[in-house]
């Protein structure tokens, strides 16, 4: 009997809001900023001060990327960022840079350990909030490229439909918020996800159902980012 092929397998790795610039969102200790040199004009490099918050999310992104690559061993890897990857300018008082360029660049730096694994084949970012990504996805777009150098596909859709090994993925930033009340949380979500499930099928018998969504196309998986949870 000859040797067994081994069954390769398709890893999905999905990550969301992690706000760079925010100082409580992610940040790379590896970030290089730059500043003036107010007399020689020259750009000073430097890392930015990392709050106890920053300190503790990237250790936690550290481990959970180790993990997934643990998982993965010599398998694809498949990463979606479901959207704002930045914080934005609104709320300037939270941010640990105003200066656009340097949200650009940390997210990027968050993002670019994935893409050193030899392994990781394609990244999905979807576009996130306006306020939060300087309007129409600005920041996915510019990480992308800004990313470019790493050689690897990057798709930047507002709402995707991917396809993973025949699994189909819907992706989206926004989805249902929490709840009309407090005990109803949750309730928007099955409702939404029934929505979803029940808006392609036609009015026809249960026999009929299966067809019409492989004809319509169902997603197998649905993706959403955004968590906002209201403590009235």
């Amino acid at each position: 009997m000859g040797k067994l092929k081994r069954s390769r397998r398709a890893i999905l790795a999905v990550m969301f809001d992690t706000h760079g610039g925010h100082k409580l969102g992610l940040c790379n200790p590896d970030t290089v900023l730059f500043e003036e040199d107010p007399e020689t004009r020259t750009l000073i490099p430097y890392h930015p001060a990392m709050t106890p918050s920053m300190t503790f999310n990237w250790k936690a992104q550290v481990e959970d990327r180790e993990a997934i690559v643990k998982l993965a061993g010599e398998d694809d890897i498949f990463l979606v960022h479901d959207g704002d990857m930045t914080h934005g300018n609104g709320m300037v008082r939270e941010l640990i840079s105003t200066r656009q360029s340097d949200q650009f660049r940390i997210a990027a730096a968050n993002l670019r350990p994935w893409f050193k694994l030899p392994n990781l084949k394609k990244a999905v970012f979807v576009k996130g909030t306006g306020v939060h990504e300087f309007g129409e996805g600005s920041a996915a777009q510019t990480v992308a490229d800004m990313l470019a150098d790493e050689k690897k596909p990057i798709d930047v859709p507002y709402h995707a439909e991917a396809f993973l090994d025949g699994l189909k993925i819907d992706l989206a930033h926004h989805g249902p918020p929490p709840g009309v009340r407090y005990w109803l949380k949750g309730n928007l979500l099955r409702l939404y996800a029934q929505s979803i499930m029940a808006r392609p099928l036609p009015h026809a018998g249960d026999g009929d159902r299966h067809a019409a969504r492989e004809r319509q196309g169902v997603a197998d998986l649905g993706g959403r980012g955004a968590v906002l949870l209201h403590d009235r």
